[in-house]
């Protein structure tokens, strides 16, 4: 999962059990961030379908992978000492990506209207969908890609 994050120029954040954060845009591009976000979900899910063709998973174990992002400002630093620092990213684009990867389903990405608009030609994979969070007082426009 991470390997793609990098390719892209993105970086790996925390872990949380199974969830991964990443953060795109601090490392400097001619490519938005937003592209390379969804490149790289894109990515992480067709190796995830790869890895489950390979059948080098047993039989009751399944790997699901639900992906959201969301575009925009957010806060980080590194905490930590001279001798293990961590990055750490905190906002509240952070938490909307992180309710968007929870309403993902499987092989799924769900974007917000801002990474939508700067994604350009990769905008014809996604499709329009209605999502009411609970957690957000407004509707939030989202947009999703399901693999195959």
């Amino acid at each position: 999962m991470i390997q793609p994050i990098l390719d892209e120029k993105g970086m790996a954040d925390t872990h949380f059990g199974e969830a991964l954060t990443a953060v795109f845009g601090i490392t400097s591009s001619e490519i938005s961030p937003a592209i390379h976000s969804v490149r790289a979900g894109i990515q992480i899910i067709r190796n995830l379908c790869e890895l489950r063709k390979s059948g080098n998973r047993g039989k009751d174990e399944r790997i699901d992978i639900g992906i959201g992002i969301v575009s925009g400002q957010v806060c980080w630093g590194t905490t930590g000492n001279r001798n293990r620092r961590t990055l750490s990213i905190v906002g509240h684009n952070v938490y909307t990506a992180s309710l968007l990867e929870n309403q993902a389903r499987s092989n799924e990405i769900l974007i917000d209207a801002d990474t939508f608009g700067q994604i350009g030609e990769l905008q014809s994979r996604f499709r329009s969908v209605s999502l009411k969070l609970r957690e957000i007082e407004d509707s939030l426009q989202v947009f999703s890609y399901q693999a195959d």
